[in-house]
């Protein structure tokens, strides 16, 4: 999701700020290092403050997990739309 955003907002920001090849790929750099440390940090803290696993954990998992599995396996729109249904 990350990369679409970047990707939408490079015209407008050449265009408003003047940012050129060099310094948008800084800025998608710094980007993706912020959701990194972000992502390590917020998964210690959530570990170490629960680290019990909910009842719900043991259902999600199956119930979910085909779809994702259905997703990246669809090869056109019309399965796709049959794995959601």
């Amino acid at each position: 999701m990350e990369i679409v955003v970047i990707s939408m907002l490079r015209k407008p920001l050449r265009d408003e700020f003047g940012i050129g090849d060099m310094e948008f790929a800084i800025l998608g750099s710094v980007i993706f290092a912020g959701l990194l440390i972000g992502n390590l940090f917020g998964g210690l803290l959530a570990d170490r403050y629960n680290p019990h696993s909910s009842p719900f954990d043991v259902l999600r998992t199956p119930i979910f997990e085909h779809r994702k599995i259905s997703f990246t396996m669809a090869t056109s729109a019309e399965i796709l739309l049959l794995c959601i249904s």
